[in-house]
């Protein structure tokens, strides 16, 4: 899927290709997580809080996964408006 983001250096917009998966090292009993294919690594909750992430384009499976994903921070956060 592609994801944008703000850059919190350079407060520029950031497209990137994003993968969820429940088959990487951090993902823990099932939970999905968010595998940045430029970075090589795992995109943390509060990175994209941060970074006032947003999905550009995703299949319907990806944006299931991604639900999945996005309620831990709600769950963490004791619930969004």
């Amino acid at each position: 899927m592609k994801i944008e983001v703000t850059d919190v250096f350079t407060n520029e917009s950031v497209e990137l290709t994003a993968t969820m998966t429940t088959d990487h090292p951090a993902s823990s009993y099932g939970q999905p997580v968010m595998v940045v294919d430029e970075w090589n690594d795992c995109m943390s909750h509060q990175n994209w809080i941060l970074a006032g992430g947003r999905i550009i384009e995703a299949t319907e499976a990806e944006r299931a996964d991604f639900a999945r994903w996005y309620s831990l921070i709600e769950a963490m956060a004791g619930g969004l408006p």
